[in-house]
């Protein structure tokens, strides 16, 4: 609902549970997803890819509001698909093993950086 455009009031109402509720489940989600872009390796890799999970959410928003706001149902379908392509994106984002792989890779080249003072690369 809040990648659709809700607002937490608009969620807390839809769902029939409290705003407390809902401002809390998002304070864990955000704390959540903190913790886990403050795993990821530090240096661009980490920016490029917050970066592109907001566009993606951005994205999904605007196509939300143009799926509520359209009267055409072809359009409303496409537009579905559209959306559905970007939560796919979003999930491989996510999950992706090159992702993970990569984050290995870097910590432990960031490990030995700082037990050696260089890079692998660099030995």
């Amino acid at each position: 609902m809040y990648i659709q455009g809700c607002t937490q009031q608009q969620i807390a109402a839809k769902l029939s549970v409290s705003l407390k509720t809902i401002s809390r489940d998002f304070q864990e989600l955000k704390t959540e997803s903190k913790e886990w872009m403050n795993n990821l390796p530090e240096g661009e890799i980490q920016l490029y890819h917050k970066r592109n999970l907001e566009t993606i959410e951005k994205v999904n928003q605007e196509l939300w509001k143009l799926y509520e706001n359209a009267k055409d149902e072809d359009k409303k379908i496409k537009i579905l698909n559209m959306i559905s392509s970007k939560c796919k994106t979003h999930i491989d984002m996510m999950t992706s093993d090159k992702l993970w792989k990569l984050r290995s890779s870097i910590q432990g080249d960031l490990k030995i950086k700082s037990m050696f003072g260089k890079y692998r690369s660099e030995m």
